[in-house]
Formats: structure tokens, sequence, C-alpha cells
């Protein structure tokens, strides 16, 4: 339940990354290197700036392969607030090639055998492909590499022409290619182009994790349904690589699915004023990085029990907004749900609450009414055995699972939180708790699963 103030300075040192930000405080570009001739390299993120999810989408690496150019437009435009993952993009990492209309940036190198894995020298400066006098002898390639090893990405798209395929490895299943080729609606290709030597996803894929591949655009214009297209694609893969696997519930027809009314929800706020606010905006900044007390995009809910016998006695915990771990704000959750299965809200969902360390900024606090007695275990079981209470809890949590499109994995419990991808804190803080453990969560998606299926 940490926030985050990203607070991004300009760092234009020789060979360095620079940043710039938004008037928020957001950081929005990152000027990764310069050209031959001097032109920034720049990379603009989009999507979600606190998702732990890297990607990045390069537009071209030869200066007469542009038509990606319109694809990197096309997502500035239409897909700048994806959910669930920071999609980094770059027009050209060869900006003087585009300007020339050559293959090769301005010292005659083909920038896609500049990179150190299997490089290999000998080839004539007149060649198409001379790959430079060694390994990462250009400015734009050593910039990429920077760019790479900064971010980490899990995904990492190259496109190119005049093919009009989606390249694979020889081996292996594939399954971000294939997603891709499918959404685009492109051929996948196995092999072609895996033994090149010098090539930038060889070295990302053998030197970084995650994965890169090439997108071979056909030759000519990219129409504006196919970038379109391409544009999905790309966001698609980049916010979940190959996607989950579909299970038998995924193949029902919708109609046979059920979509959850909100359940009775009492409202009985706990005071969460300017000062609370403002106190929350100032934990989030120590914890994640950014200063801000509101929860834009819940991705996860986080299931706890109170470890008191009474609803009264949480609310007043809740209310009194005592320092906790020797912070403000106090702790609180959004929903605390009685054990004959009253449902209150505390804290409206568009508001950090301090409920869970590390995901308070991106996290939906359920609260369920039960002594911890014999330990966790025990204390989950009666839970799952109070019918009215749980099943209290199990429309709450699919009607917000509805609400907010949270996949049933990020349902967890608050004894699952560290493990959680979207966990974060700048202070090295880590969750204690051993409310709801995994095997109970597994029990309540479970019959989440059920009632979904009604």
């Amino acid at each position: 339940m940490l926030l985050g103030a990203i607070v991004a300075s300009a760092l234009a040192m020789a060979g360095g990354l620079a940043h710039a930000a938004s008037a928020s405080g957001a950081l929005k570009r990152l000027s990764f290197g310069e050209s031959v001739r001097g032109t920034e390299l720049r990379a603009v993120r989009l999507g979600d700036p606190d998702a732990p999810r890297k990607a990045l989408v390069i537009g071209s690496i030869h200066g007469d392969e542009t038509e990606g150019h319109e694809i990197v437009r096309r997502l500035k435009r239409s897909h700048r607030d994806t959910p669930g993952v920071q999609l980094w993009v770059v027009t050209s990492v060869d900006p003087d090639g585009v300007e020339a209309g050559t293959r090769k940036n301005a010292r005659g190198v083909d920038l896609n055998r500049n990179f150190s894995y299997r490089w290999r020298g000998g080839v004539s400066p007149s060649s198409g492909y001379y790959p430079g006098p060694h390994p990462f002898s250009e400015p734009e390639s050593r910039a990429v590499r920077r760019l790479a090893r900064r971010l980490q990405p899990r995904v990492t798209i190259w496109y190119h022409q005049p093919w009009g395929q989606v390249l694979a490895p020889c081996h292996g299943r594939a399954r971000k290619q294939r997603r891709y080729a499918r959404i685009a609606h492109l051929p996948l290709e196995r092999c072609r182009g895996q033994r090149l030597r010098g090539t930038a996803t060889s070295w990302q894929n053998h030197r970084l994790p995650g994965t890169a591949f090439v997108v071979e655009l056909p030759g000519g214009e990219l129409s504006s349904s196919a970038a379109r297209r391409h544009a999905r694609a790309a966001t698609k893969v980049a916010r979940s690589g190959a996607g989950r696997r579909r299970q038998a519930s995924s193949l029902m027809p919708m109609a046979t699915r059920a979509k959850l009314r909100r359940p009775a929800i009492r409202r009985d706020p706990i005071p969460y004023g300017h000062e609370r606010r403002r106190q929350m905006a100032a934990y989030s900044a120590r914890h994640y990085g950014r200063r801000k007390w509101r929860l834009d995009h819940p991705r996860a809910i986080v299931l706890h029990f109170t470890g008191g016998p009474s609803y009264r006695s949480t609310w007043q915990t809740f209310a009194a907004n005592a320092p906790n771990m020797g912070e403000l704000p106090g702790v609180c959750a959004h929903f605390v749900i009685e054990k004959r299965g009253r449902i209150h809200r505390l804290v409206r969902p568009g508001i950090r609450c301090r409920h869970t360390i590390g995901l308070n900024h991106r996290s939906i606090g359920i609260e369920m009414v039960q002594e911890t007695g014999r330990g966790s275990h025990w204390a989950d079981r009666q839970i799952l055995r109070r019918d009215r209470q749980i099943n209290a809890a199990l429309h709450l949590a699919g009607w917000l699972k509805q609400r907010f499109g949270i996949p049933m994995r990020d349902i967890i419990g608050h004894a699952m939180a560290n493990g959680s991808p979207y966990f974060k804190d700048l202070q090295g803080w880590r969750n204690d708790h051993t409310d709801w453990l995994r095997r109970d969560v597994r029990a309540f998606r479970h019959r989440l699963e059920r009632l979904l299926r009604r």
C-alpha cells in the first residue's frame, strides 16, 4: 500500500540516460543516446508507470524500413493508457539512416550486425551488411545496449521490412510470436534470420532476460487497418506475453457466465480527510516513489482477517489513524465483512488505503471479522465454513474483479503479498502476516470460479 512519486531529473551525462518529466512528475520520456550526427535517441513511456512489467517496441533499426514508425505513432495515439505494463516505444534507433533513406547509419554500418553476440568481422565496408570494425562500435548500438539493460523488458518487438512474417526461433513453442502473428494476421516463420550474426534480438535473447523478436512487415506502405492490428498485437503481447492458456471455463459461452450485481454494501466511512490524504501521499512517495493518494488502477484484491472479534473494534482501529511501524497514515481497509455477512465500505476503492505493505498503490483490501484463534489456517477455515460471511466475501470479490478487470490470479491473501508481481517497496519493507494462506486462497478462488459459472 505504498505510493510512489517518481522524481525525474535530467541526467544528461556522457553516454548516460537522461530523463524528462511531465508537469505531474511522472517520467514520460527517456533520452538514451545520440546518433553519429548528434540526433537525440528518445524512448517514450506509455501505459502504467507503476507496473512492474516492462516492454519495448522499436519502430526501425534500418533507415529504409520505416513502416514500423506508423505502428509507434498508433501506439502513442491510441494505447497510451494501456494498463498493467510500462510500454516504452522508440520510433527509430537509426535517425541518420532514416533521413538519408539508407539501410546503414551515417558511418556506413548495419546496426543490426553491430551487436556482440556471434559478431564477426572481415566484411567489406562496401557490403550492405557491414558490421563495423568491432562489436558496439556505433553510438546507436551502444545506446540500445544501455536502454535494454536499464529497462530489462519482458518483451521487445523490433520492426523490419519487407518479408511480411513474424520470425520465431527454430525450436521452442514461441507462444509470444504466435500470439502476435495471430492478432496481426501475419504468418509465423521458423528459423529465418536466426543464424545471422551480431543482431540486436540475438544479443538481447542471450544476454538479458525476456524475449526479443522481429516482426517483418510487408513491403510498401502499411494500411491504417494493418497499423491498428499491429498496434493491438504489440499491446496484447506487451501486457501479458503469450496470454493465459485457455481454461475450460473460458471456453464457455459468454451467456452462461454470471455478471455479478453489486452486493448490498453499507457505507460507514472512517475519517479520511485532507490531512490523512496528505499523509498517504507522503507515505507513497517514500515507499513507491510517487506522491499520490488516489488508487487509479487497482490490479489486485487482498484478503485479510481482522484478528479481532467485532466489526466495531475494527472500525475504531482504522478510524484512529494511529502511527503504524512509526509512520502515518494508520492502517485501514476498503471493506470489512461481519461474521453475519454484512459488508461495510470504510474507504472508497479510488483511495489508497494502508492495508498491505508493498501493494497499497495497486490493491483493494477486504477484511473479514475473525479471531486468530489456533492460527491463520484455522482462522481462514472458520471464514470458509461460515456461509453468510464467505458468500458475502465471494460476491464482493467477484463484483470488484469484474468491475476492475482483475484476473483471478491477482485475488490473493495477505500472506501471499510479497510474491505479487505488483509488489514494490523502496524502503525494503516486507509483509510478515500469515492471514489467508495460499492453500486457503485456492479454496476461495475455486468457490469464486463456481459462482461466476452459474
